[in-house]
C-alpha cells in the first residue's frame, strides 16, 4: 500500500507539472494574441492619424491655395493674358486632389489585411523600428481589386527588397512610398533622401526585382536623385499572367 501511495504522488506530481506547463503556454499564447490585436489597433490608429493630417496638411490646404487663386482670376478676367492656362491648372489641382480624397476614403473603409494596401503598409511597418522615421505611403488607384495575384506575388517582394535596402543601407532622413494603378500598368515608386547607391554596390536582390519587371513585361529603374538619395521607379502591366 505505501509503495502505491508513493506512486500515485509521483503520478500526482506529473500531472500537476503538465497542468502547470501548459497553463503558461497558454498564457503565453493569450498574451502574445494580445499584442498582436493591440499593434494591429495601432496600426488603425496611427493610419488614421496620419489620413487626418493628410487631409488637413495637403486636401484642405490644396483646395484653400485653389480658392484664392480662382478668386483673383475672377476679379479682373480680362486682364489675365493666359486665362485657359491659369484655369486648367487649377482643374489638375482639383482633379488630384480628389483623387486625394479617394485614396483617403479606400483607407479609411478597408481594414481587409488580405487587401493589397493592408499588405504594402504591412510590409513598411515590419521594418519601422529599425529606421527613424515612417516613410510616407501613397496608394492610387483601384489596386485591391484590379492586381492580379501574378503580379501582386512578385509586386509585394520586390517591395520588401526596397525598403529592407532603405532600412538597412540609405541612411535616409525621410522616404516616400507610391504605388499607382494607372492606364493597365502598377507602378511601384521607393525614394529617399539617403546616401545613395554606391557605385561598387551589387545588385543581388535588385536584380531580382529587375527580373520579376523583366518576367512580367515591365522594367526597373534605379538612379540618383537630387540633391541626394535615391529613386526606384518598378512597373508592370497588370495584365500580365492573366
Amino acid at each position: 500500500l505505501a509503495i502505491y501511495d508513493k506512486a500515485s504522488a509521483a503520478h500526482d506530481e506529473h500531472e500537476r507539472e503538465l497542468f502547470f506547463g501548459f497553463a503558461g503556454q497558454a498564457a503565453l499564447a493569450l498574451d502574445r494574441l494580445r499584442a498582436v490585436e493591440d499593434r494591429a489597433d495601432l496600426a488603425v490608429i496611427t493610419d488614421r492619424d496620419r489620413i487626418a493630417r493628410d487631409l488637413h496638411d495637403v486636401v484642405i490646404q490644396r483646395l484653400f491655395a485653389i480658392g484664392i487663386q480662382l478668386e483673383a482670376l475672377g476679379r479682373n478676367p480680362q486682364r489675365v493674358e493666359d486665362l485657359p492656362q491659369r484655369l486648367s491648372e487649377q482643374v489638375d489641382a482639383l482633379d488630384q486632389t480628389i483623387k486625394d480624397i479617394r485614396g483617403s476614403i479606400f483607407d479609411l473603409s478597408n481594414h481587409d489585411p488580405s487587401s493589397l494596401r493592408a499588405q504594402v503598409r504591412g510590409v513598411v511597418r515590419e521594418y519601422a523600428g529599425v529606421m527613424d522615421f515612417t516613410p510616407e505611403i501613397k496608394i492610387t488607384g483601384p489596386v485591391d481589386t484590379a492586381v492580379p495575384d501574378s503580379v501582386r506575388n512578385h509586386l509585394l517582394p520586390v517591395l520588401r527588397e526596397a525598403v529592407s535596402n532603405l532600412a538597412r543601407h540609405a541612411q535616409a532622413h525621410s522616404a516616400q512610398i507610391e504605388l499607382t494603378l494607372q492606364d493597365d500598368e502598377i507602378k511601384l515608386v521607393v525614394r529617399d533622401d539617403g546616401s545613395g547607391v554606391p557605385d561598387e554596390a551589387e545588385e543581388s536582390g535588385l536584380k531580382n526585382a529587375r527580373c520579376r519587371a523583366v518576367q512580367l513585361g515591365g522594367q526597373l529603374e534605379i538612379g540618383p536623385r537630387s540633391p541626394s538619395g535615391t529613386e526606384l521607379v518598378w512597373q508592370v502591366p497588370i495584365t500580365a499572367g492573366v
